[in-house]
């Protein structure tokens, strides 16, 4: 009698660890799905706003017949947006 309940008690230690496994399994899977969906809507929609950019770098005062004085004469265009731009404009 004693080894049927052992066995039992056994067995249904196994049947939950079995369904803890595909529990964890099923989450890890949705939780794959939710990320792969997020990244994929963000991909989709990386250029939907406007870049956060100062100006161009024509606008900038330190931009000069193509070369930016902020980067050591670095070759730049006239449409290229720069990041550390300081505008004309205002500037006394």
């Amino acid at each position: 009698m004693e080894l049927l309940y052992l066995l039992s008690g056994f067995g249904f230690l196994c049947v939950v660890a079995i369904l803890i496994a595909f529990i964890s399994a099923l989450c890890g899977c949705i939780k794959y799905k939710i990320v792969s969906a997020k990244w994929k809507y963000e991909y989709k929609h990386r250029f939907d706003k406007p870049p956060t950019a100062a100006c161009y770098c024509k606008d900038c005062y330190k931009h000069d017949n193509g070369t930016c004085g902020k980067f050591d004469g670095l070759r730049t265009a006239d449409n290229w947006f720069c990041w550390q731009a300081e505008p004309k404009k205002g500037r006394d």
